[in-house]
């Protein structure tokens, strides 16, 4: 079941009751200037439905999905929209809380409860489908518990369950199908409580589990524990491990619950261990580790239970700190970092146990809120922005709802308004504008009274004219696209 913060529903990234735009600065690399990131927080009061976020992705339509204690969240940029489980129905979820979201290479978004059960969102339908899994005997007396998503280069999904047992998924049959137990092994314990499944760029599984770090070679069925050895200061810095990413030169990082993060090089040899140290301020702020995360510009960022954010300076090999500070409003939420997600423009969001979510946008440190004001004839004609087109020559369009189109021309700060009146033709509501490669500018609104497949229009910029396109019949429900 499925509840909307929003009026109604429209399928707009930019829909919202204001248009931010990010003033561009340029970002520098240098370590020292990023130890005061300003964090955008989204919190119950923006309409998330509870504020300890463990898992978070973006869609390929660009919506954000925040899985909660309470609910998953669909996030269009302003407005939540909440799916709950609905017992009597057997397309909903089939619990509230929602431990992964996984975001596999064709497309589909995959959900699993905090209870261990799996399930898929169908877009078309808004609603979910559920994957029941078959028993095997390595599980046998014991409850499927789905842990963990992952996909090897080829796209083949993988599912793992609490046990260590791995479950391929067949597309052609829709189902997932059990192709390896629980890893048994003289080193490795009978009982296994797996937290973490990782593939990596060879296409070698990982385990992380309570019990220690497992690889597995699915093709040669070779099994290797790395764990914990107090004597060995180059062993697994902790045994109870909760995460891993690969960065950019192979070197696998293992985030430990019990013992900070230990590197792996590209041979898979212990080559680093960072913990730590209250006598050296650059070591890691916490050995309680939660997430480990490396983002597209390789940095290496370390989110822990009980002392906030670290990103690695491979230049000192030492860690900036980020943590929530009461007295700065834009600092690090409060409570554990649960999760860290790159989007595809390059946002950091970062998912917390106690304040929603925490976005960091590397590009820009400032914001400009444009908006409507009924005593500025020049500001926006309406709030709720449906589309957004930044022109060749630097000009800005902005649709919205029920205020026509707003046209600022490059270097000035007023806005002209256009569209206000449509009448018959077509709806004030502006939701797709386009620009083609001879310069003109496209529009696309929602139905007028008498026009209930929507309207077209073109904008010359070299004539400064506009013109009702008739060349199309669109679908009744109005222009939601222009390409």
């Amino acid at each position: 079941m499925a509840t909307s913060t929003a009026g109604h529903k429209r399928k707009f990234l930019l829909q919202g009751i204001c248009l931010l735009l990010l003033w561009q600065a340029s970002f520098s690399g240098a370590f020292a200037q990023q130890t005061d990131l300003r964090f955008t927080h989204i919190s119950l009061r923006q309409g998330l439905s509870q504020s300890t976020v463990f898992s978070i992705v973006q869609d390929t339509i660009g919506f954000m999905w925040f899985a909660t204690l309470d609910g998953l969240n669909k996030y269009d940029g302003s407005n939540f929209t909440v799916y709950r489980p609905d017992p009597p129905d057997s397309t909903s979820l089939p619990e509230p809380g929602i431990r992964k979201l996984y975001h596999d290479r064709a497309g589909n978004l995959w959900i699993i409860t905090i209870g261990g059960k799996l399930s898929r969102y169908l877009p078309a339908k808004d609603c979910f489908r559920q994957y029941p899994l078959s028993g095997d005997s390595a599980v046998a007396g014991r409850p499927y518990r789905a842990i963990d998503l992952a996909e090897e280069a080829s796209g083949n999904l993988w599912l793992a369950l609490s046990s260590g047992s791995l479950y391929q998924y067949d597309r052609r049959a829709g189902t997932f199908v059990p192709r390896f137990p629980a890893p048994r092994g003289s080193d490795i314990p009978g009982k296994l409580h797996l937290q973490r499944l990782y593939i990596d760029h060879n296409d070698v599984f990982w385990l992380g589990a309570w019990e220690g770090l497992i690889r597995f070679h699915p093709r040669t069925g070779q099994l290797l524990r790395y764990r914990n050895s107090p004597d060995n200061e180059l062993s697994l810095s902790g045994n109870i491990v909760f995460d891993m990413a690969e960065d950019a030169q192979g070197r696998l990082w293992v985030g430990a619950a019990n013992g900070g993060v230990t590197v792996l090089d590209s041979n898979r040899r212990i080559a680093a261990v960072y913990q730590h140290d209250p006598h050296k301020p650059g070591s890691l702020s916490s050995n309680r580790v939660m997430r480990v995360f490396t983002d597209s510009r390789q940095g290496v960022w370390i989110g822990t239970v009980d002392a906030g954010l670290n990103l690695f300076d491979p230049q000192t090999g030492s860690f900036v700190h980020y943590r929530h500070d009461s007295a700065q409003p834009s600092s690090l939420g409060s409570g554990a970092v649960m999760s860290i997600y790159e989007d595809d423009s390059g946002v950091l969001w970062f998912g917390s146990s106690g304040s929603g979510v925490n976005r960091y946008d590397r590009r820009s440190r400032r914001f400009r809120r444009i908006a409507h004001n009924s005593n500025d004839p020049g500001s926006l004609s309406a709030n709720p922005v449906l589309s957004i087109l930044e022109d060749r020559r630097g000009g800005l369009w902005v649709g919205t709802d029920g205020g026509g189109l707003n046209y600022r021309p490059p270097g000035e700060q007023r806005f002209e308004h256009l569209l206000t009146q449509l009448g018959n033709i077509g709806s004030n509501s502006v939701t797709a504008l386009y620009q083609d490669r001879r310069g003109v500018i496209w529009i696309g609104a929602d139905p007028g009274s008498q026009n209930p497949a929507g309207a077209v229009f073109r904008y010359n910029l070299q004539t400064h004219s506009l013109a009702s396109f008739t060349g199309i019949s669109p679908a009744v429900g109005g222009v939601t696209i222009v390409f």
